[in-house]
């Protein structure tokens, strides 16, 4: 399985090299960026990347959760889903 820095992990707009205001993701309490610039087409764009890749570690955890809880359901293509979503977040797929 992958490591990965544990969450929680926030949003942080920081100076980078020559960009004034970038966002980087950072874990929370620690000044070293997981990310250190989120980019996008537009500032919308960059700040959406960067609240997604912000929530991973929510995302995943939420994931193993779900597959705990109902892991035994007949839908097996939400079950699959969420699992393949699972595996790839920790480098398994």
């Amino acid at each position: 399985m992958a490591n990965h820095t544990p969450g929680p992990w926030e949003l942080r707009k920081h100076n980078y090299g020559n960009y004034r205001d970038a966002i980087g993701v950072f874990r929370v309490g620690s000044n070293t960026a997981i990310v250190d610039g989120v980019w996008g087409r537009n500032l919308t764009e960059s700040d959406t990347n960067a609240r997604l890749i912000a929530a991973a570690p929510d995302l995943l955890e939420a994931l193993k959760l779900m597959l705990h809880t109902f892991g035994d359901s007949d839908d097996r293509s939400v079950i699959e889903s969420a699992a393949a979503a699972m595996f790839k977040a920790e480098g398994r797929s």
